[in-house]
Protein backbone atom coordinates (compact mmCIF):
# COMPACT_ATOMS: atom_id res chain seq x y z
CA UNK A 1 0.00 0.00 0.00
CA UNK A 2 1.23 3.65 -0.96
CA UNK A 3 0.25 7.10 -1.35
CA UNK A 4 2.06 7.27 -4.16
CA UNK A 5 3.10 10.12 -6.69
CA UNK A 6 0.20 12.29 -5.48
CA UNK A 7 0.78 12.09 -2.02
CA UNK A 8 -3.08 13.09 -1.50
CA UNK A 9 -4.50 10.17 -2.98
CA UNK A 10 -4.02 6.49 -0.93
CA UNK A 11 -3.74 4.23 -3.68
CA UNK A 12 -4.33 0.28 -3.19
CA UNK A 13 -3.74 -3.11 -4.73
CA UNK A 14 -5.91 -5.45 -2.88
CA UNK A 15 -8.88 -5.18 -0.33
CA UNK A 16 -6.55 -5.72 2.78
CA UNK A 17 -4.93 -2.65 1.96
CA UNK A 18 -8.14 -0.81 1.47
CA UNK A 19 -9.74 -2.35 4.58
CA UNK A 20 -6.74 -0.86 6.33
CA UNK A 21 -7.12 2.37 4.34
CA UNK A 22 -10.36 3.17 5.35
CA UNK A 23 -10.01 1.88 9.64
CA UNK A 24 -7.06 4.11 9.50
CA UNK A 25 -8.87 7.31 8.32
CA UNK A 26 -11.46 9.53 9.85
CA UNK A 27 -13.72 10.67 6.50
CA UNK A 28 -12.50 8.67 3.23
CA UNK A 29 -13.28 10.37 -0.55
CA UNK A 30 -13.58 7.75 -2.88
CA UNK A 31 -11.77 8.17 -6.06
CA UNK A 32 -10.51 6.08 -9.25
CA UNK A 33 -9.00 7.63 -12.09
CA UNK A 34 -9.81 11.01 -11.42
CA UNK A 35 -11.24 11.43 -15.36
CA UNK A 36 -14.44 12.22 -14.08
CA UNK A 37 -14.02 14.48 -11.19
CA UNK A 38 -15.84 17.76 -13.00
CA UNK A 39 -19.20 16.13 -12.20
CA UNK A 40 -18.33 14.98 -8.65
CA UNK A 41 -18.88 17.64 -5.87
CA UNK A 42 -15.86 19.06 -3.71
CA UNK A 43 -15.29 16.15 -0.99
CA UNK A 44 -13.23 16.17 2.46
CA UNK A 45 -11.73 13.67 3.21
CA UNK A 46 -8.62 11.27 2.33
CA UNK A 47 -8.87 10.41 -1.11
CA UNK A 48 -8.39 6.74 -1.31
CA UNK A 49 -8.08 5.52 -5.22
CA UNK A 50 -9.27 1.80 -6.31
CA UNK A 51 -7.39 2.02 -8.72
CA UNK A 52 -5.23 -1.08 -8.05
CA UNK A 53 -7.99 -3.05 -8.25
CA UNK A 54 -8.11 -4.39 -11.58
CA UNK A 55 -9.26 -7.54 -13.81
CA UNK A 56 -11.34 -9.89 -14.44
CA UNK A 57 -12.88 -11.85 -11.88
CA UNK A 58 -15.17 -14.05 -14.11
CA UNK A 59 -16.09 -14.37 -17.82
CA UNK A 60 -19.00 -15.88 -19.63
CA UNK A 61 -19.59 -14.87 -23.02
CA UNK A 62 -21.99 -17.57 -23.83
CA UNK A 63 -24.26 -15.83 -20.79
CA UNK A 64 -22.92 -12.72 -21.74
CA UNK A 65 -22.01 -11.60 -18.64
CA UNK A 66 -18.37 -10.48 -17.18
CA UNK A 67 -17.35 -9.97 -13.56
CA UNK A 68 -14.69 -7.16 -13.12
CA UNK A 69 -12.78 -5.51 -10.61
CA UNK A 70 -14.01 -1.74 -10.08
CA UNK A 71 -10.49 -0.01 -10.83
CA UNK A 72 -10.18 -1.82 -13.81
CA UNK A 73 -10.54 1.15 -16.95
CA UNK A 74 -13.39 0.60 -19.32
CA UNK A 75 -11.41 0.78 -22.23
CA UNK A 76 -8.53 -2.06 -21.03
CA UNK A 77 -12.02 -4.14 -19.88
CA UNK A 78 -13.81 -3.77 -23.98
CA UNK A 79 -10.24 -4.59 -25.42
CA UNK A 80 -10.27 -8.36 -23.01
CA UNK A 81 -14.00 -9.33 -24.12
CA UNK A 82 -13.59 -8.15 -27.96
CA UNK A 83 -12.02 -10.86 -29.48
CA UNK A 84 -15.72 -12.53 -28.09
CA UNK A 85 -17.47 -10.10 -30.00
CA UNK A 86 -19.33 -8.68 -26.80
CA UNK A 87 -18.60 -5.25 -24.79
CA UNK A 88 -20.64 -2.98 -22.45
CA UNK A 89 -23.57 -1.19 -23.66
CA UNK A 90 -21.96 1.93 -24.76
CA UNK A 91 -21.58 4.11 -27.81
CA UNK A 92 -18.44 2.56 -29.89
CA UNK A 93 -18.41 6.04 -31.43
CA UNK A 94 -18.93 8.54 -29.23
CA UNK A 95 -16.40 10.06 -26.98
CA UNK A 96 -16.14 11.64 -23.76
CA UNK A 97 -18.80 12.26 -21.65
CA UNK A 98 -21.50 11.52 -24.32
CA UNK A 99 -20.04 7.57 -24.71
CA UNK A 100 -18.82 7.47 -20.87
CA UNK A 101 -15.80 5.15 -22.18
CA UNK A 102 -13.50 6.81 -19.89
CA UNK A 103 -12.26 6.19 -16.67
CA UNK A 104 -12.47 2.72 -14.43
CA UNK A 105 -15.31 0.60 -14.08
CA UNK A 106 -16.02 1.69 -10.96
CA UNK A 107 -16.73 5.50 -11.81
CA UNK A 108 -18.68 4.69 -14.56
CA UNK A 109 -21.23 2.88 -12.42
CA UNK A 110 -20.61 5.57 -9.26
CA UNK A 111 -21.83 8.14 -11.48
CA UNK A 112 -24.43 6.71 -13.94
CA UNK A 113 -24.33 9.36 -16.13
CA UNK A 114 -26.43 9.35 -19.37
CA UNK A 115 -24.99 7.76 -22.02
CA UNK A 116 -25.23 8.04 -26.02
CA UNK A 117 -26.57 4.16 -26.53
CA UNK A 118 -28.99 4.47 -23.84
CA UNK A 119 -32.24 4.09 -26.20
CA UNK A 120 -30.48 0.77 -27.30
CA UNK A 121 -28.73 -0.97 -23.92
CA UNK A 122 -30.57 0.85 -21.10
CA UNK A 123 -28.86 2.59 -17.92
CA UNK A 124 -25.68 1.92 -16.41
CA UNK A 125 -27.48 0.72 -13.78
CA UNK A 126 -29.44 -1.61 -15.89
CA UNK A 127 -26.46 -3.48 -16.53
CA UNK A 128 -25.22 -4.49 -12.92
CA UNK A 129 -26.50 -7.86 -12.33
CA UNK A 130 -24.69 -7.79 -8.94
CA UNK A 131 -22.33 -6.52 -7.27
CA UNK A 132 -19.05 -6.81 -4.21
CA UNK A 133 -19.51 -3.76 -1.69
CA UNK A 134 -17.25 -3.28 1.19
CA UNK A 135 -18.89 -1.01 3.85
CA UNK A 136 -17.43 1.54 6.16
CA UNK A 137 -16.55 -1.30 8.97
CA UNK A 138 -14.33 -3.30 6.61
CA UNK A 139 -16.63 -6.21 6.05
CA UNK A 140 -17.54 -6.87 2.30
CA UNK A 141 -21.41 -8.06 1.09
CA UNK A 142 -22.37 -9.31 -1.59
CA UNK A 143 -25.32 -7.84 -3.93
CA UNK A 144 -27.44 -9.52 -6.42
CA UNK A 145 -26.63 -12.11 -8.76
CA UNK A 146 -23.99 -13.52 -11.33
CA UNK A 147 -26.95 -14.49 -14.18
CA UNK A 148 -28.87 -11.99 -16.47
CA UNK A 149 -32.06 -14.18 -15.90
CA UNK A 150 -32.11 -14.27 -11.99
CA UNK A 151 -34.64 -12.75 -9.14
CA UNK A 152 -32.05 -13.86 -5.96
CA UNK A 153 -30.81 -11.02 -3.93
CA UNK A 154 -31.96 -7.61 -3.29
CA UNK A 155 -31.84 -4.50 -6.03
CA UNK A 156 -29.35 -2.67 -3.61
CA UNK A 157 -26.28 -2.71 -6.12
CA UNK A 158 -28.96 -1.00 -8.82
CA UNK A 159 -28.54 1.85 -5.40
CA UNK A 160 -24.73 1.59 -5.84
CA UNK A 161 -25.04 2.41 -9.28
CA UNK A 162 -25.10 6.79 -8.86
CA UNK A 163 -24.24 6.40 -5.65
CA UNK A 164 -20.89 8.96 -5.86
CA UNK A 165 -18.91 6.93 -3.68
CA UNK A 166 -21.17 7.59 -0.72
CA UNK A 167 -22.39 4.43 0.54
CA UNK A 168 -19.96 1.74 0.68
CA UNK A 169 -17.11 1.17 -2.11
CA UNK A 170 -17.54 -1.54 -5.19
CA UNK A 171 -14.85 -3.93 -5.06
CA UNK A 172 -15.97 -5.62 -8.03
CA UNK A 173 -19.36 -5.76 -10.60
CA UNK A 174 -21.20 -8.44 -12.79
CA UNK A 175 -22.03 -6.84 -15.53
CA UNK A 176 -24.62 -7.94 -18.89
CA UNK A 177 -22.76 -7.43 -22.13
CA UNK A 178 -24.00 -6.80 -25.26
CA UNK A 179 -23.03 -7.74 -29.08
CA UNK A 180 -20.49 -4.82 -30.61
CA UNK A 181 -22.65 -5.11 -33.60
CA UNK A 182 -25.53 -3.84 -31.68
CA UNK A 183 -23.82 -0.69 -30.70
CA UNK A 184 -21.69 -0.06 -33.14
CA UNK A 185 -24.15 2.80 -34.55
CA UNK A 186 -25.62 4.90 -32.64
CA UNK A 187 -28.08 8.40 -33.17
CA UNK A 188 -26.42 10.67 -31.21
CA UNK A 189 -26.20 13.96 -33.43
CA UNK A 190 -23.12 15.99 -32.39
CA UNK A 191 -23.45 19.98 -32.27
CA UNK A 192 -20.00 20.77 -31.41
CA UNK A 193 -16.30 19.77 -30.75
CA UNK A 194 -16.94 21.12 -27.20
CA UNK A 195 -17.09 19.04 -23.96
CA UNK A 196 -20.28 19.31 -22.28
CA UNK A 197 -20.81 20.34 -18.43
CA UNK A 198 -24.60 19.23 -18.16
CA UNK A 199 -26.41 16.30 -19.45
CA UNK A 200 -30.15 16.87 -19.79
CA UNK A 201 -33.20 14.79 -20.14
CA UNK A 202 -36.79 15.99 -21.60
CA UNK A 203 -39.84 15.19 -23.23
CA UNK A 204 -38.82 14.16 -26.57
CA UNK A 205 -41.27 16.45 -28.57
CA UNK A 206 -38.91 19.42 -26.77
CA UNK A 207 -35.53 18.38 -27.59
CA UNK A 208 -35.27 20.45 -30.88
CA UNK A 209 -36.75 23.23 -28.35
CA UNK A 210 -33.99 22.78 -26.30
CA UNK A 211 -31.41 22.40 -28.29
CA UNK A 212 -32.43 25.81 -30.22
CA UNK A 213 -32.80 27.55 -27.28
CA UNK A 214 -29.71 26.33 -25.17
CA UNK A 215 -26.23 28.31 -25.19
CA UNK A 216 -23.63 26.30 -26.57
CA UNK A 217 -25.33 22.56 -27.25
CA UNK A 218 -22.57 19.63 -27.93
CA UNK A 219 -25.04 16.75 -29.56
CA UNK A 220 -28.35 15.32 -28.77
CA UNK A 221 -29.96 11.79 -29.00
CA UNK A 222 -33.82 12.53 -29.67
CA UNK A 223 -34.92 9.07 -29.39
CA UNK A 224 -33.79 9.07 -25.63
CA UNK A 225 -34.58 13.22 -25.05
CA UNK A 226 -31.09 13.46 -24.36
CA UNK A 227 -29.10 16.97 -24.77
CA UNK A 228 -25.58 17.14 -23.56
CA UNK A 229 -24.31 21.54 -23.36
CA UNK A 230 -21.70 23.25 -22.11
CA UNK A 231 -24.56 25.64 -20.41
CA UNK A 232 -27.66 24.81 -18.10
CA UNK A 233 -30.72 25.04 -20.82
CA UNK A 234 -33.33 28.24 -19.26
CA UNK A 235 -35.83 25.74 -19.81
CA UNK A 236 -36.13 21.97 -18.95
CA UNK A 237 -40.28 21.71 -20.07
CA UNK A 238 -40.58 19.37 -17.26
CA UNK A 239 -37.18 17.13 -17.34
CA UNK A 240 -34.05 17.22 -15.43
CA UNK A 241 -30.22 17.63 -15.88
CA UNK A 242 -26.74 16.94 -14.15
CA UNK A 243 -24.09 19.44 -14.43
CA UNK A 244 -20.86 20.15 -12.39
CA UNK A 245 -20.05 19.07 -8.98
CA UNK A 246 -22.95 17.13 -9.38
CA UNK A 247 -25.48 19.77 -9.27
CA UNK A 248 -29.43 18.82 -10.16
CA UNK A 249 -31.76 20.85 -11.33
CA UNK A 250 -34.61 20.79 -10.16
CA UNK A 251 -33.88 19.38 -6.89
CA UNK A 252 -34.48 15.85 -5.94
CA UNK A 253 -37.71 15.06 -4.90
CA UNK A 254 -38.21 14.92 -1.41
CA UNK A 255 -38.87 11.54 -1.08
CA UNK A 256 -36.09 10.68 -3.27
CA UNK A 257 -34.02 12.50 -0.32
CA UNK A 258 -35.77 10.70 1.99
CA UNK A 259 -34.98 7.58 0.83
CA UNK A 260 -31.44 8.96 0.23
CA UNK A 261 -30.65 9.98 3.84
CA UNK A 262 -32.28 6.15 4.77
CA UNK A 263 -30.33 4.63 2.84
CA UNK A 264 -27.05 6.88 4.34
CA UNK A 265 -28.17 5.51 7.58
CA UNK A 266 -28.38 2.45 7.38
CA UNK A 267 -25.17 1.27 5.09
CA UNK A 268 -23.27 4.16 6.21
CA UNK A 269 -24.24 5.01 9.95
CA UNK A 270 -21.22 6.64 10.67
CA UNK A 271 -20.68 8.84 7.85
CA UNK A 272 -17.59 7.89 6.84
CA UNK A 273 -17.59 7.82 2.85
CA UNK A 274 -17.81 11.22 1.65
CA UNK A 275 -21.14 12.04 -0.46
CA UNK A 276 -20.04 13.19 -4.12
CA UNK A 277 -23.12 14.93 -5.41
CA UNK A 278 -24.68 18.43 -4.18
CA UNK A 279 -27.57 18.20 -1.85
Amino acid sequence: MARGGDMSVWQVTNEDELREAIQETARVALVGSRSRMSWIAHQEGQNISTEGLTGIVDFRPDDLVVTVRSGTHVRDLEQMIADSGLCLGLSRTALGWMGSRIGTVGGLIALNLPHAAQNRTGGVKDWCLGMRVMRPDGEVVTFGSQVVKSVAGFDLHRVMAGSRGGLGVILSVTLRLYPIRLVEKDSLERLSDAEPRWVCRVPLAQVDQVVSEVVRPVARLRSSGLVWSEELPSELYGGWAIGPAGRTVPRPDPMVEKLRRSLKSTLDPQRKFAEGFVS
